[in-house]
């Protein structure tokens, strides 16, 4: 069997990654971020309970079937509502978390661990001064947790998933170039030979990265996350309101042929949505979502690292497509498209996601289960991990 972090020495000049060993919890920080954060895969799972509901629950064949997918690394949610206490860490909750990161170690696949708050903690934390001091302090003990466990080889550290709600005034104490440069250097300290992930602010958009000044850290990458254009990848998501929920087989790539389509597009539409529907396919249609459109988009977070020196490295920490209601062949047109042009630029990434709905497997496969209960969809693997087939 190929290790994935062999595979990945193929494609480190192509993302402009310097392949480095591991090494133990105190050394000092390598030049580079990790270089197994190139290709990897998200497990959409937020524990909300201690222990995790059934359904959020992820058990050592899921990590050992993402082993077998070829992928690189295994991005780990980690809700910080339920492992904090306090200004320290809760050490039940902990478990959970430990044993899996264990697990993938045991598989030799890498882990990010990424801090992903719900929408009450991060109003709550980012603009509370009290509030944020003990998630200082919970961002520390973490870290001293993380380091004296798993080496720079098995963990890395993704400070805070799409924030939001932080102050637009750079001269306020909770802007999120404020608040970040703070957690970074509190996780710094207690993590000196990890990578540690940062962000932009604007729920992790590429916008939010022209509100951010890099830290003088050269084992650190910032990320966004990608779901661009939305009305193409999340069609038929229940999670939205409006058009999106009853929008099936909108096409990709858009053109101003995709407007022939629209009595096809409309035609099982409630009546209340028609008309909204009608002007946002028109407006999909005429920005010609293609691959030179995505590179477009892409190339604002490329030109927010040129003016920074151009030294800093990106990564974008999710992307992808919802399955239910996108035609197969556009979605994986879309996903080769998007894996193309991050690669191009150098810029690793994280799938998202493994079983959940935006999901690696087959139509026929159930979310949240087993994998016995799974199949990965290969033509999605040789999209996303081209020349690795799974399991080899």
């Amino acid at each position: 069997m190929v290790k994935p972090l062999s595979c990945l020495f193929l494609i480190f000049p192509l993302l402009g990654l310097t392949p480095a060993l591991a090494g133990t919890p105190d050394e000092q920080p390598p030049r580079e971020p990790a270089p197994w954060l190139a290709r990897g895969i998200c497990i959409d799972r937020q524990v909300r309970t201690n222990p995790p509901e059934p359904g959020m629950r992820v058990g050592r064949e899921d990590i050992r079937q993402i082993k077998s997918m070829g992928f690189g690394f295994v991005k780990l949610l980690v809700n910080p509502a339920v492992v904090k206490a306090g200004s320290t860490l809760h050490p039940a909750s902990t478990a959970y978390f430990d044993q899996l990161i264990d697990w993938a170690a045991a598989e030799g696949l890498p882990v990010v661990v990424c801090i992903h708050p719900e929408d009450d903690f991060k109003r709550r934390v980012l603009a509370n001064a009290g509030e944020f001091e003990a998630f200082l302090g919970f961002m520390s003990a973490l870290a001293h947790h993380l380091s004296g466990r798993w080496t720079p080889g098995q963990v890395a550290l993704q400070l805070m998933t799409e924030p939001y709600g932080t102050s637009p005034n750079p001269a306020y104490w909770y802007h999120w170039d404020r608040l970040q440069q703070r957690l970074w250097k509190a996780v710094r300290t207690g993590m000196p030979g990890h990578t540690l992930i940062l962000s932009g602010d604007l729920i992790g958009s590429i916008e939010g990265l022209d509100n951010i000044h890099p830290v003088d850290d050269e084992n650190v990458l910032y990320s966004f996350t990608f779901y661009e254009p939305h009305l193409f990848t999340w069609q038929g998501g229940t999670w939205r309101a409006g058009v999106i929920p009853v929008l099936k087989d909108l096409p990709y790539p858009s053109s101003r042929a995709t407007l022939a389509e629209l009595p096809r597009l409309l035609a099982t539409m409630p009546e209340s949505v028609r008309a909204s529907a009608r002007s946002e396919i028109e407006q999909y249609a005429s920005e010609s979502w293609d691959r030179d459109k995505l590179a477009a988009r892409i190339d604002k977070a490329v030109d927010w690292r040129r003016r920074n020196g151009g030294r800093v490295k990106l990564w974008c920490a999710e992307f992808g497509c919802y399955q239910a209601a996108a035609r197969p062949a556009d979605r994986l047109r879309y996903l080769r498209d998007m894996r193309a042009v991050l690669e191009e630029r150098g810029i690793g990434w994280a799938y998202w996601s493994y079983n959940e709905t935006f999901t690696i497997m087959t139509s026929g496969s159930k979310p949240f289960w087993p994998p016995t209960a799974q199949t990965p969809d290969r033509e999605a693997l040789k999209v996303l991990l081209p020349g690795r087939a799974p399991g080899q």
